[in-house]
Parts: C-alpha cells; sequence; structure tokens
C-alpha cells in the first residue's frame, strides 16, 4: 500500500495531544495539579468565610461546617470554569503557545508511505527516506481524522485519513497483522 501525505500544522498539533493523552503520567499530573488546586480555592474561601463570619453567633463548629460547605462547593465550581475541564483543551492550550516549537518538528510534510510485507517506508524525496521494521512499533494511536503509528514515545507515522483514500480499516488491519 502506497500514499502520498501532506502533513499541516494541525496534523502535528493532534499528533502531540493524541501522544500526551495517552501518557499516564502525564493524565495523572494533570489531575492532581486540578486537585490541588481546588484544595487551594476551597481553603481561601474557608478562610475568609471564617474571617469574615467569626462574630456572627453561629458558633465555631457551625461556621466550621458552612465554610467547608460553601468553600468546597466554590472551590469544584471554579476549577470547571478556569481549567475549561478537558485535558485535551489544556494541551491544545500549551502547545499553540510554542507554534514554533512545534514546525521545527515537522520539516518534513510531504513524504509518500509504504507498507510493504516487511517495513513501513517514508519516502521524503529521491535521496531521503527512513524505513522501519514492523517489530518497532510499540503501539498504535487513532484519533478521528489520523492513524499513528508508534516506533517510540514521540516518533511515529502520522497517516492523516484524508490521505489515505477510505482505506483506513485495510491499513490497520494489514499494520496489525504485521505486528
Amino acid at each position: 500500500m502506497k500514499f502520498n501525505i501532506t502533513l499541516n500544522d494541525q496534523d502535528i498539533i493532534d499528533f502531540l495531544v493524541c501522544v500526551f493523552s495517552n501518557i499516564p503520567e502525564s493524565v495523572q499530573k494533570y489531575k492532581a495539579e486540578r486537585f490541588f488546586l481546588i484544595l487551594v480555592i476551597s481553603s481561601s474561601i474557608f478562610c475568609i468565610y471564617l474571617f469574615l463570619s467569626y462574630k456572627n453567633g453561629f458558633g465555631f463548629m457551625m461556621n466550621l461546617a458552612i465554610g467547608s460547605i460553601v468553600g468546597l462547593t466554590i472551590g469544584i465550581i471554579a476549577i470547571l470554569l478556569l481549567a475549561k475541564t478537558s485535558y485535551k483543551n489544556f494541551i491544545i492550550y500549551t502547545l499553540k503557545k510554542r507554534t514554533k516549537q512545534l514546525k521545527s518538528l515537522c520539516h518534513k510534510n510531504q513524504f509518500t508511505a509504504e507498507l510493504t510485507d516487511t517495513e513501513m517506508k517514508e519516502t521524503f524525496n529521491d535521496l531521503d527516506f527512513s524505513s522501519r521494521k514492523y517489530s518497532e512499533i510499540k503501539r498504535i494511536l487513532t484519533d478521528k481524522e489520523h492513524i499513528y503509528i508508534m516506533t517510540g514515545v514521540f516518533d511515529a507515522m502520522i497517516l492523516p485519513l484524508r490521505c489515505l483514500d477510505g482505506c483506513e480499516k485495510e491499513v490497520l488491519d494489514f499494520i496489525r497483522s504485521k505486528m
């Protein structure tokens, strides 16, 4: 199977989003940071509430309960609003700030991808090519618009579905049969 591939900036961003979204350590770190942020916001609101309601006559335990409930509720709502609720959006925001660095990652954005019986070949021009054995494939990632054949953490053959002429199922089946 042979395909002419043209990658654009969005393909690279989608690739990095997919990779980062599938690294368990990265997802866990993001969840921990969000949890910590909830605690900070909740604690701040709780302290402000206790300070403002110190002499309201409810008593310390009632103020403690009300402050905890109000602080936690407002903290969770604030996180949902501030963090845009999505890890994927967080990654996209971070990557878009580094557009110049992303373009340097994708210096070869046009190539011919060829899947033979023994290896995967990327031909960039008549003199520049790379090939990988199917045994080098670590995993296959997909999203709505791409197939990523991963041979390393950030090393992959990116196959946009728009360039596969409707053969994405055949490509996936073929690659999985060779792994």
